[in-house]
């Protein structure tokens, strides 16, 4: 995917911005935080007294006419997937625009993994697949996925997590941890297809939102247009009765979601971007560590 220069020189400044984030990401827990895919088979060598009878690998005895057992050895790196929401609802910001708040976690996320020669790659979602990178080592692959994060034209506006949770479910052969960046404004229909990639892939969730979305200031009479859907409606954002059902219907929704990630096991945390976010992310990551 090509980028203009403008999107060029933000991402290489972006990269000077991260190189010592990185750093601190290192000390702050990483590499125990996310660890490798486990033990995989190496060679053969012949049975001694003392060897696990359970690595024996029985066809190799059969054709040898002595006993072989199977080495196994730890994987060397993880593999990561970001999993990227580019629905109309991330143009939203009053610091920061909440898709280039997710971009900048994400992008940190991209090189670390490439620090540690871990496997990263990309899933851009809406409604549907918009952009895929499959998992790969290296610098320039890590450059890649921040420059499609920044660069990329969404087809669709609107949301929906499944048709991208069913394309990973089928893609993703070896355990994955999997970083999704949504403001998780969706209905609940994203639950099962979720609930499935944990039983085999580390899943965290980092929850984007602006100050905004949660505490509306008194400003008259307004017209506001659902970014997704391009429906618009005035209301009276300065009305006791509006503020006291909007607050109910934000708080209702963040209880429901939270009930339904808390009972599928997953992993997540909430990105404020009026605060620090890079702070937020290491906060998640030494409460991941101390598990």
């Amino acid at each position: 995917m090509s980028a203009p220069n403008p999107i060029l020189k933000k991402v290489r400044l972006l990269q000077l911005k991260l190189r010592q984030k990185v750093q601190d990401l290192f000390a702050g827990g990483y590499q125990s935080a996310f660890k490798g895919q486990g033990m995989v088979f190496a060679d053969y060598r012949k049975y001694v007294p003392g060897d696990e009878v359970r690595s024996i690998s029985w066809p190799l005895t059969a054709k040898m006419g002595e006993p072989y057992i199977k080495i196994f050895e730890e994987e060397k790196g993880a593999t990561f997937m970001i999993l990227m929401d580019v629905s109309a609802s991330f143009d939203f910001g009053t610091v920061e625009f909440k898709g280039e708040a997710a971009c900048e976690l994400a992008s940190l996320i991209a090189f670390s993994a490439q620090r540690n020669q871990d496997r990263v790659g990309l899933l851009l979602f809406s409604d549907r697949v918009e952009h895929y990178v499959p998992p790969t080592q290296g610098f320039n692959n890590a450059s890649r996925l921040v420059r499609d994060m920044f660069a990329f034209k969404r087809k669709s506006r609107q949301t929906n997590f499944v048709p991208a949770l069913e394309f990973l479910n089928n893609i993703l052969k070896k355990r994955c941890h999997i970083f999704l960046f949504s403001d998780l404004f969706v209905s609940d229909s994203f639950v099962k297809p979720l609930r499935m990639m944990t039983r085999k892939h580390d899943v965290s969730i980092g929850i984007v939102h602006d100050p905004l979305e949660f505490c509306w200031p008194q400003l008259g009479l307004l017209e506001l247009e659902d970014a997704e859907t391009g429906q618009r409606k005035v209301v009276n954002t300065s009305s006791p009765l509006f503020i006291k059902r909007y607050k109910e219907y934000m708080e209702e929704h963040k209880i429901k979601m939270e009930k339904h990630l808390i009972h599928s096991k997953l992993n997540f945390f909430y990105i404020d971007t009026s605060q620090d976010l890079f702070k937020q992310l290491l906060s998640f990551i030494q409460q991941r560590q101390k598990r």
